[in-house]
């Protein structure tokens, strides 16, 4: 998920993602697994708990295991694509 959090939108504090609890309500922006140009809003809670995805791709099936670790999962899901 942290390789997800937007690091280059100008709304996401840098160390947020280090310091915000995995329950929090704020709202930040999010890049999508499938396509690096899509991003979205939604909180730090809806990632986490119920595990929200880029609205568009999220209904194509990207992989529950890409959307929690996209340093293992992502990557072989783009390779295989």
């Amino acid at each position: 998920m942290l390789d997800e959090y937007d690091f280059q939108h100008e709304e996401n504090p840098a160390e947020l993602p280090y310091t915000e609890t995995t329950k929090s309500p704020r709202s930040v922006w999010w890049c999508c697994l499938r396509e690096d140009e899509h991003r979205w809003r939604t909180s730090f809670h809806n990632r986490h708990v119920i595990g929200t995805k880029y609205p568009r791709c999220g209904k194509k099936g990207v992989s529950s295991t890409a959307a929690v670790n996209r340093s293992a999962g992502a990557r072989r899901y783009r390779s295989a694509a």
